[in-house]
């Protein structure tokens, strides 16, 4: 049976939500609600929707509820949602404290319905292409930096930024978290502009995350380091390259990956970037967030995860308060 979905809110973020559900062919996109009735009309006439002046008829007209960024506003208006047993998409739920999702977590559970959290990352095709080669890394090093905009400067770069990278590094290093270092500082907003923090995980592997938007240049690199092998994912311009260490009998001397140990043997690196296919990680998240109404998809890309993710994220601010006192 075909879900019908609402959206809340009729902005940037929004339309371009709109624009992905519709190509995902697993919903019928059947109306939208915004506080201002003026944008609710011109979005609703763009897609061919319902235009709705209260948030309760979108509800009750809706399977499911669509959010982009919600905040406290939203918030009261989700559990509203949830109650008539709605499911629930958000976007980023980044201006949610982790108590708040936690409560839609638990709440959702007793109403039985989905509530899917963020992060759409988790979906990049570069990503993707490089999950196959990674495996147990034991040290971890990402690098988020862009130059500074009005948008998101309220809140942390720890929430705006840095939060993607944690949320993918918990997805892949199975172990529990030991301990949490970290230090910031505010350079032109009055949040944090600039944070470094250091994740230590009970099987030894240590994250090292990085970081800012005041940056002169932009870079969104993960890089993965473990035995024998060294895997860098490039999230802005979409790359990975994969460095695989392998002893060898002869080897060629003159290779400058090639290396003579002595008693130790010889060893060759050898470097290669698989193909990485073209998708949209927020078309991705969608269709997770509809395959598992249908089919129950437990396969870690759950709110659970991002609850995970966005108690670290206000751990890491913590600690940077008290490093900065």
């Amino acid at each position: 049976m075909m879900i019908k979905t609402g959206v809340f809110g009729a902005d940037f973020q929004e339309t371009n939500l709109m624009n992905r559900l519709q190509e995902t062919g697993k919903t019928l996109l059947c109306g939208i609600y915004d506080p201002d009735p003026d944008k609710t009309v011109k979005a609703a006439n763009h897609f061919s929707v319902n235009a709705y002046t209260l948030a309760g008829e979108l509800i009750d007209n809706a399977d499911a509820i669509c959010f982009a960024s919600p905040g406290k506003k939203e918030y009261e208006i989700i559990k509203s949602a949830i109650r008539k047993s709605r499911h629930i998409f958000i976007e980023n739920p980044v201006y949610l404290t982790d108590e708040e999702l936690l409560a839609l977590i638990k709440m959702s559970s007793e109403a039985n319905v989905k509530v899917q959290a963020g992060f759409k990352e988790r979906f990049h095709p570069a990503l993707k292409s490089s999950v196959d080669f990674i495996s147990n890394p034991m040290f971890i090093e990402s690098h988020r930096l862009s130059e500074f905009g009005k948008k998101g400067s309220e809140i942390s770069v720890v929430l705006e930024s840095m939060i993607n990278d944690i949320d993918i590094i918990l997805g892949i290093v199975k172990s529990n978290i030991k301990k949490i270092s970290a230090s910031g500082i505010s350079v032109i907003s009055d949040q944090t502009d600039i944070a470094n923090a250091r994740i230590e995980f009970d099987n030894g592997c240590v994250a090292n995350l990085t970081a800012s938007r005041i940056s002169l240049n932009k870079m969104q690199k993960i890089r993965f380091f473990q035995s024998n092998a060294y895997i860098s994912v490039d999230l802005l311009n979409p790359e990975v390259k994969i460095a695989s260490v392998k002893e060898v009998y002869e080897g060629n001397p003159g290779n400058p990956l090639f290396f003579d140990l002595g008693e130790k043997g010889k060893k060759e690196i050898t470097i290669n970037s698989p193909d990485i296919p073209v998708s949209d990680p927020l078309s991705g998240l969608l269709n997770y967030f509809f395959d598992n109404i249908h089919f129950e998809s437990p396969n870690g890309n759950s709110a659970e995860r991002s609850y995970t993710a966005l108690n670290v994220a206000y751990q890491i601010m913590e600690k940077i308060k008290l490093t900065s006192n």
